[in-house]
């Protein structure tokens, strides 16, 4: 994969960013603020659906293997899910329906990242290293998999604590610093 596919790809994960975040803030704002997120999730939007689209000619052309396996079935079907999903969010978006397209854009990436990924399989890097090649050995395997639920045990408690103390809508009449519960 050659300059032109590298770049495509890291346009298509920065838009990606700039996509979930103003439909994230969408649910949490209130009157022009949020038509304001809502106009620019929906730019966003066609921005990362142009670029996605654009992706797979620049593919035919600097990475064919890639866009041959691209175009095969399971990574056909994340990509046209993806697509979907996308028209869907815009749908909802213009419907004012926040929370439903804060879900449906976030589907919106899991799909397109699995689609690329798809294609890739069995590889990580195409036609040079293989998940299998790459893979840790059982020993280090065995290993992760006996500490990730000790490190789970830590974390998940956390991060439920965290996102509990940061709950709430906020008050846009609130001065800074206080916020109604």
């Amino acid at each position: 994969m050659g300059l032109p596919l590298h770049a495509g790809r890291g346009t298509s994960g920065d838009g990606g960013l700039r996509y979930l975040t103003p439909i994230y803030m969408t649910v949490r704002t209130v009157g022009a603020l949020r038509d304001d997120f809502r106009r620019r999730g929906m730019a966003a939007a066609l921005a990362l659906g142009v670029i996605t689209t654009m992706a797979v000619p620049v593919a035919m052309a600097d990475a064919p293997l890639f866009a041959q396996r691209l175009l095969r079935s399971w990574p056909l079907v994340f990509v046209s899910l993806a697509v979907l999903s996308g028209l869907t969010t815009q749908m909802l978006l213009w419907r004012r329906q926040y929370l439903a397209a804060q879900i449906v854009a976030a589907g919106t990436v899991v799909l397109t990242i699995s689609g690329f990924s798809a294609a890739l399989y069995p590889d990580l890097i195409i036609g040079q290293l293989t998940i299998a090649a790459a893979a840790a050995p059982p020993p280090t395997l065995k290993a992760f998999l006996t500490v990730l639920p000790l490190g789970a045990l830590i974390l998940v408690p956390s991060l439920v604590y965290l996102y509990w103390t940061f709950r709430g809508e906020p008050d846009p009449h609130a001065p800074p610093g206080k916020r109604n519960r």
